[in-house]
């Protein structure tokens, strides 16, 4: 990914000098937003790991019936979220909803032991519907949300390929036709740069023939299967579009 950053900031190594520097400027504004965003990305790994390991702190506690260490780490876990959400920077939400919860489960354990007091908070009386709708949102998201955003991102990227494979017409695969005028101390060449293997296999050939053959085969053959995966994903996708969004998460809840 790094590498792939670096090409898009970078621009085409083919073009000249003067148009690779202007490919390269950003305004200090668009520096700043990048800055920014992978700054606020960086934030919510860390605070994911955070939440994370106290709600774990929460889980082995209340295996040794440390109730109010359990309840304390719930609680440090929600005030994170709050904290954070003041810099725009957002708790994972499964996280907040495993913090949600199990709060209120251990709340409720705590007023059948009489022999445990913990403070009450303003908060506790709705921390059961406040975990009820981020369940709610989270299947949604899982269940439509991603599929939508993904296919919405794949369909863009099919339409530059097409395009791009259809500004080609029939030189598509012009370079098989410049194979036919290479010599086969080329195939050599490359054989022996892979070791006389081919797509992880021994190649059982060391013609200019041989190379167009496999090459117009596995070309097949990866076409085949983009096409494949362009119906799946449609498949997928005419399903998500018709189903009814609230039939779908009451079946995933």
């Amino acid at each position: 990914l790094k590498n792939i950053g670096t090409l898009v900031v970078e621009g085409d190594q083919s073009k000249k000098p003067d148009e690779k520097q202007k490919s390269k400027v950003l305004s200090m504004e668009e520096i700043h937003d990048r800055l920014v965003d992978k700054a606020r990305v960086e934030a919510e790994e860390a605070q994911r790991l955070v939440a994370f390991s106290i709600n774990a702190i929460a889980g082995l506690k209340w295996t040794q019936n440390d109730l109010a260490c359990v309840i304390e780490c719930y609680r440090d876990v929600l005030r994170l979220d709050a904290n954070a959400q003041v810099n725009g920077v957002r708790l994972d939400s499964f996280q907040r909803l495993h913090a949600l919860h199990n709060l209120a489960e251990a709340l409720q354990v705590v007023e059948k032991k009489k022999e445990i007091r913990i403070p009450r908070t303003l908060r506790d009386a709705q921390l059961l519907s406040d975990a009820e709708t981020e369940k709610t949102k989270y299947l949604a998201e899982r269940v439509g949300g991603n599929i939508s955003i993904a296919a919405n991102d794949f369909e863009k990227s099919r339409k530059i390929i097409d395009k791009k494979m259809k500004s080609l017409g029939r030189n598509e695969f012009w370079w098989m036709e410049a194979l036919s005028y290479t010599p086969d101390a080329f195939v050599d060449r490359l054989l022996e740069q892979f070791d006389n293997r081919w797509q992880s296999s021994k190649a059982t050939w060391n013609t200019v023939a041989g190379l167009k053959m496999v090459m117009q085969r596995d070309l097949d053959r990866l076409f085949e299967c983009r096409n494949e995966a362009i119906a799946d994903i449609d498949r997928v996708t005419k399903i998500i579009e018709d189903a009814d969004r609230q039939d779908v998460v009451e079946f995933a809840s």
